[in-house]
């Protein structure tokens, strides 16, 4: 839904690495994708991100605190064969370098996409949802591509295929024992390193974004795995690091899955449940927005004031690995979610 260069990246590289041409019938990496997402029918992962942020450091945001910060949360992921549930919890950094706390819950039903927030963008205001065509990006911004790409990196609508710009550059890491082979991609804000481990069913294990022109940071994402019965391998645990041009850590992201499970039932109102009274639903499928009413009803609305004049206090929810975001800094969750949802009407209109 909130499509930038970056995040697109991010997406097309776990797919790249996990689905190679269908041409090649003999290639190690399909067949073990195509075994890992036909075995693994449903999944549901609870899993921890601790994010510690240096003095002067980047946020997720375009906003430099004052003082070392640590960012806690508790996250889920839940897939059900097409239909893919994320609920991000990740306490977020205000400009004045306090926390504000808030719940997204993104959806994908196999057609449409939800992006719902039931406190509002604030985490203390009027729920909000968001529809459109087609499968979201924000299951990424949780920090659960190794989850993703692993179990579903076939999947059309929640990834890109850019195959064709993955390159083996004929070089390997070695790592304990095995050697990782080297693939490069050219995305043109950065060139992409991707190294990936032949003896664990070719799964991406390393990915270093070197960054050109106006991107400053740089960033590494390191995967480790476990062995499991169905899947063959799933993450376990991640760590994304964020650099300066000189090289300093400016920030550490460390997830590790805490439950884990595997092709048992899951219930289908995680994936379709009603909006409370109350809630504003920008509808871009329609290009039309509604409140919903006590009786469950959805009536034609505005988006109300309160909604497009957001306290200047609340920051972007644009992820730091974004596109454009300097210009974004003193907006307000709330106006950007608006404005967003209005180009996908047509005013600006994204390529999907």
């Amino acid at each position: 839904m909130y499509k930038t260069d970056r995040l697109v990246h991010m997406v097309t590289v776990f797919i790249a690495v996990a689905l190679p041409p269908q041409g090649v019938a003999d290639d190690a990496a399909i067949e073990a994708a195509r075994r890992r997402q036909s075995a693994v029918r449903t999944a549901d992962f609870q899993f921890t991100r601790s994010e510690q942020i240096v003095r002067g450091g980047i946020s997720p945001f375009p906003i430099t605190p004052d003082k070392d910060m640590t960012l806690e949360s508790t996250n889920r992921l839940v897939v059900d064969g097409d239909k893919v549930r994320g609920e991000d919890r990740h306490p977020q950094l205000n400009p004045n370098s306090t926390l504000r706390r808030r719940t997204s819950i993104s959806l994908f039903d196999g057609l449409t996409s939800t992006f719902f927030l039931p406190e509002g963008g604030t985490g203390q205001g009027p729920p909000i949802a968001i529809l459109d065509k087609g499968a979201i990006s924000t299951f990424v911004e949780a920090d659960a591509e190794p989850l993703i790409y692993t179990i579903r990196g076939g999947h059309p609508l929640l990834a890109r295929n850019w195959l064709d710009a993955l390159k083996p550059t004929g070089e390997s890491l070695r790592v304990a024992g095995a050697a990782w082979e080297e693939y490069v991609v050219d995305h043109g804000s950065d060139k992409g390193h991707y190294w990936f481990d032949p003896t664990q069913d070719r799964v991406v294990r390393r990915i270093r974004l070197d960054p050109r022109g106006p991107v400053v940071y740089a960033e590494t994402l390191d995967i480790e795995y476990c062995c499991h019965e169905v899947a063959g391998y799933l993450p376990t645990k991640w760590v994304r690091k964020r650099f300066s041009k000189d090289g300093a850590i400016l920030a550490t992201t460390t997830a590790n899955v805490v439950s884990a499970s595997i092709n048992a039932p899951v219930a289908a109102e995680e994936f379709d449940f009603p909006f409370p009274a109350g809630t504003t639903v920008i509808d871009n499928r329609k290009q039309a927005t509604y409140r919903v009413q006590p009786d469950g009803r959805w009536l034609p609305a505005k988006i109300a004031p309160a909604i497009a004049d957001a306290s200047h206090d609340d920051a972007p929810a644009l992820p730091w690995y974004r596109r454009g975001y300097v210009s974004l800094a003193a907006a307000s969750i709330l106006t950007m979610f608006v404005v967003l949802a209005l180009r996908r009407r047509g005013r600006i209109r994204n390529k999907t």
